[in-house]
């Protein structure tokens, strides 16, 4: 009888854990295929090998196995879930690992990050004194810009006004747009000049009411620098705001 209530003890905890049963049902059924294995060694040790002995241990073994089985899942339900190193289950967002948040500090091991874009306006500026162009918003050709160098020479005077910049050789291109502010209260021409160096890169002559766009290559330039100038013949009676519109150099 011992046999027949362990074999089918077996059968039903085999079939709980295939089905996924409850956990306690099959901790039930499995103990109870061991007690019973357990209780036929002992009546029938030291006797001979036959098959009540031989079932009496596969019983046992197979109790202990649905033991395990039910141990083993429940510690790991105790376990906060993981997200595989493929991302998790991409069928659900919910599932995916946090994303850490980006930072702006470089990390101590990574290589630094290669040059990209920069603004004359936060660019280095060569010299000490005082500088010639103003950073700041000015309309020209009735649109307002926000990031522009502009200077105002007036017409007293026709000689450049120039700025000269620090690049390092870390920037292929100059470029930007140029025109004259809209507040210039004359019909001046101005001359826009990039030079790399000490040598002239490109040049725009811009009218009032224009804006042109501006490209140098300035490969190789260790500075840079830009020159504004109200030409000779311009009938030029008051002030002249020479303007360099979104001024960047980029590698």
């Amino acid at each position: 009888m011992w046999i027949t209530v362990a074999v089918i003890a077996d059968v039903s905890a085999v079939i709980a854990v295939l089905g996924s049963g409850a956990r306690m049902v099959v901790a039930v059924i499995g103990l109870c295929a061991l007690l019973a294995g357990i209780y036929q060694l002992a009546v029938r040790w030291g006797r001979p090998v036959d098959w009540r002995i031989a079932m009496a241990t596969v019983t046992m073994i197979a109790g202990s196995a649905a033991l395990v089985v039910v141990t083993q899942d429940a510690l790991n339900e105790d376990q906060p879930p993981t997200t595989a190193a493929t991302g998790g289950d991409t069928g659900n967002p919910s599932s995916a690992a946090p994303r850490p948040t980006p930072s702006n500090t470089p990390s101590a091991s990574a290589p630094p990050p290669p040059a990209g874009e920069l603004s004359l306006l936060d660019a280095k500026r060569v010299g000490d004194d005082e500088a010639r162009f103003t950073a700041g918003p000015l309309t020209v050709d009735t649109r307002l810009y926000e990031q522009v160098l502009y200077n105002h020479p007036g017409c007293a005077y026709l000689e450049p006004i120039s700025e000269t910049y620090q690049v390092d050789r870390k920037y292929g291109t100059f470029g930007a747009e140029v025109g004259i502010g809209d507040d210039t209260t004359s019909e001046a021409r101005v001359r826009f000049t990039v030079l790399a160096d000490g040598v002239v890169r490109h040049t725009e002559t811009v009218a009032l009411g224009q804006t042109v766009p501006f490209e140098a290559d300035i490969t190789g330039a260790f500075r840079i620098e830009i020159r504004t100038q109200v030409m000779e013949n311009a009938t030029c009676k008051g002030t002249v705001y020479a303007a360099w519109i979104d001024p960047v150099v980029t590698p």
